[in-house]
């Protein structure tokens, strides 16, 4: 498993020993505190990018080779027809804070020893590093070819309306109607937990245009204390854990996708667990386990595919967000 790599005791080489302290240190606060997934990504990236730029090289003193430019030489351009400038800029930023690590003052304990020299050329290669503005510029044009593409694909009014007239929709509510009457949960199925989940989830994200993150961390508690907003028509959700770190992410719901969600929650909820506390995710999956990070977006994907609305493309949230904004800019 990649995990293991960084959890070797004892690295055999001194590129290995680097890495792997530098997967450690992204715990410290100094580093920025990252979560164990984001300290895995972040370590895995720049030890890609290292054995790539050098497969049987045992050291890093070979990114000071070529005035500095070993890494942009051997690696940077051969990937910009490979991978998006989003994808290299992140290699690349992952790969700054390495060399921050790695020249740092001083000795490190148990870490190979770089002379003054060596560390002074990896200070002056961190402070030097401009290649996620080369990138920009070299790519920018393919950035602005695929506008036009982009809006050949953008869904329209009708096909957002049609969405919650389409099958799985209509499935959706009436799943929600049918738990709202029974008087005895054991008389709804999976089925109708799953439809109803899949509703609420598409309907949301319509209406408000949020990420995945934001439903997949949304709590009982958060649902509990949504406050009405200033006019009354809409009770907010905040949902405090999601993409961005700017503060919680609002999610407005009206009356009825209100009183909708609390029945999901009271009657559809308890097919799949039984674990009422305030932190209990609102939205899980079949077995009552919570959603793998970053997963249940593919709900809306699977929701559009069932409502047909869109063969030639895939529906996802990002489309939804996309023609949220587009209709507001257009106002």
């Amino acid at each position: 498993m990649t995990a293991d790599f960084f959890e070797e005791k004892e690295p055999k080489t001194n590129c290995h020993k680097w890495i792997c302290f530098f997967c450690r240190s992204l715990f410290t606060p100094s580093a920025g505190f990252h979560k164990d997934c984001n300290r895995l990504q972040h370590a895995c990236q720049v030890k890609k990018l290292i054995e790539e730029t050098d497969p049987k090289g045992e050291d890093i003193l070979f990114l000071v080779q070529e005035e500095g430019n070993r890494v942009w030489v051997d690696w940077v351009v051969p990937n910009l027809k490979k991978k998006k400038p989003g994808t290299l800029k992140s290699y690349l930023t992952r790969f700054e804070i390495f060399l921050e690590f790695v020249s740092k003052k001083g000795k490190i304990p148990h870490l190979p020893v770089i002379d003054m020299e060596g560390k002074n050329q990896l200070f002056d290669l961190c402070n030097s590093l401009k290649w996620r503005r080369c990138i920009t510029k070299e790519m920018t044009s393919a950035k602005w070819d695929r506008y036009p593409n982009e809006l050949d694909h953008l869904l329209t009014n009708e096909e957002v309306e049609d969405t919650l007239s389409s099958k799985p929709a209509v499935d959706g509510r009436s799943a929600l109607v049918a738990a709202d009457e029974a008087d005895d949960i054991s008389h709804l199925s999976m089925k109708q937990f799953c439809d109803a989940r899949e509703f609420l989830i598409v309907s949301i994200t319509r209406s408000v245009g949020t990420r995945p993150a934001a439903l997949e961390n949304a709590t009982l508690d958060m649902f509990r204390k949504a406050i009405w907003d200033d006019d009354k028509r809409r009770k907010v959700m905040l949902v405090s854990s999601h993409k961005r770190e700017d503060g919680p992410a609002p999610i407005p719901m009206s009356p009825d996708t209100e009183y909708l969600m609390t029945i999901f929650i009271e009657k559809l909820l308890p097919l799949v667990t039984d674990d009422t506390a305030p932190t209990s995710k609102i939205f899980l999956k079949n077995d009552g386990a919570p959603f793998q990070k970053e997963t249940i977006g593919r709900k809306v994907l699977a929701f559009g595919v069932k409502s047909g609305i869109r063969p030639d493309k895939a529906i996802s949230a990002t489309d939804f967000c996309k023609w949220i904004i587009t209709a507001l800019k257009r106002k």
